[in-house]
């Protein structure tokens, strides 16, 4: 009897806990997890004070709170961790390559680019990196803590977000990992684009120069990542996928940003062909010149209610063929930037498929069915087998015909993608 009445005790004490348990309200910024590092490092130059905060982790390393004391009084700084035990010698000298040549004397400096204050070097262990601590979070936490943003919150923050990869590209250097999580906030608001963990630097540093970056490896975060990205990693065998361009990469990628920020749910889980019909209706939509904002609402039965410029500047930089994205610079001029919210007409849930005249002029990626490059659109008919796999993607021409599912047969796939924290991944070629 008293081992039962013991049971019963734990059962309600557990139920209890669960119905007392703390709760973010929509609106509020969540509580940030501060968790510890086992043993702090000690800088030799007797500069940083590390601390034992972490304030987060990502796929190739961690971030603590650290004090620099060059300054008085001593201001808070964010060190990341690079574990030289678990990266290669090129993968950390990468990252700090890449703030060399942004900060390198005799370049502009963008506010809107985190800055390296100072990198040390624990011999055999770790590489840390010292940056300006953004007290504000990122824009992944701000999305969700407000249940997405209004377009005249979203587009002063998107105009820096814009502004901050300019400027890289300018200096010939391609993000490759642009997400949400890696625009950061600082204590007024303002963003700060960091974690270049995953750039890729042209040659040249000329910013007149307009040369591709090519680039023959996976990398970036899945959700983020460009459909001649995912073709790289899926067909990389073939003659024709053996490198994309960096640049119209990050340009998907911010627009996989703008998407989710002005949504709150993220646009497609991966852009492959037949692994996401969500993808597979952005190419419909694509070919078509339909709205695949408009139409994805639809499938979820929910009205959209953007601007016809939000919805011509997310059309225009989700375009499939990569030459027909914006460039960073385009961008700081396009319709929605420039224009007043309250000017702006809003789509309704019934918009038609056909694009309306004004959707076209939002949006030059719009194109005429003849005009499509097939080369990022592929087919997985003739197959030797029911199931889809990489290995039998064929790339087919435009006058087939592509099917998606449509998402009210797909049972829990027929739910919006909350957007949520990804760790970055590099695939190395064997």
């Amino acid at each position: 009897m008293g081992a039962r009445m013991e049971g019963w005790e734990r059962l309600w004490d557990t139920q209890l806990r669960w119905l007392t348990r703390p709760r973010r309200v929509i609106g509020t910024t969540p509580p940030r997890i501060e968790r510890r590092m086992t043993v702090p490092w000690s800088d030799p130059s007797g500069r940083f004070e590390l601390t034992d905060t972490i304030l987060g982790e990502g796929g190739y390393g961690v971030v603590c709170l650290a004090r620099d004391r060059s300054v008085t009084p001593a201001v808070d700084v964010a060190a990341k961790k690079l574990d030289l035990c678990q990266l290669r010698e090129d993968q950390v000298a990468r990252e700090v390559n890449a703030f060399r040549r942004i900060q390198e004397e005799g370049s502009s400096p963008c506010e809107y680019v985190v800055q390296l204050l100072a990198d040390a070097v624990e011999e055999g262990v770790a590489h840390y990196l010292f940056f300006p601590y953004c007290a504000g979070g990122d824009l992944l936490d701000r999305t969700l803590s407000m249940g997405g943003l209004k377009e005249e919150v979203a587009r002063p923050l998107f105009a820096q977000m814009t502004r901050g990869v300019a400027h890289l590209h300018d200096l010939g250097v391609a993000h490759r990992d642009i997400k949400l999580e890696n625009f950061f906030l600082t204590a007024s608001g303002d963003v700060r684009l960091g974690d270049l963990g995953l750039a890729a630097l042209s040659e040249s540093r000329d910013p007149a120069a307009s040369a591709p970056l090519l680039c023959s490896e996976w990398a970036g975060s899945e959700s983020y990542a460009a459909p001649e990205v995912w073709a790289v990693e899926l067909q990389g065998r073939s003659s024709s996928h053996k490198s994309f361009d960096a640049y119209p990469a990050d340009i998907w990628s911010l627009g996989i940003c703008l998407f989710t920020m002005l949504n709150n749910m993220m646009p497609l889980d991966k852009a492959v062909p037949q692994a996401d019909w969500r993808y597979d209706l952005l190419v419909q939509c694509y070919r078509s010149g339909a709205s695949y904002a408009v139409q994805l609402h639809e499938q979820y039965g929910r009205k959209c209610t953007l601007s016809i410029s939000a919805l011509g500047l997310l059309a225009w930089m989700l375009a499939i063929d990569p030459k027909r994205r914006p460039s960073a610079a385009e961008l700081e001029t396009s319709a929605w930037r420039v224009e007043a919210a309250a000017a702006a007409p809003t789509a309704s849930q019934s918009a038609p498929a056909a694009p309306s005249a004004s959707l076209a002029s939002a949006c030059p990626a719009l194109l005429l069915e003849s005009e499509l490059d097939s080369k990022y659109v592929m087919r997985g008919g003739d197959r030797p087998s029911g199931a889809w796999h990489q290995d039998h993607i064929e790339i087919y021409p435009l006058e087939d015909e592509i099917t998606w599912r449509s998402a009210s047969s797909l049972g829990t796939e027929h739910e919006p993608l909350v957007p949520k924290r990804q760790n970055a991944k590099e695939r190395r070629r064997a």
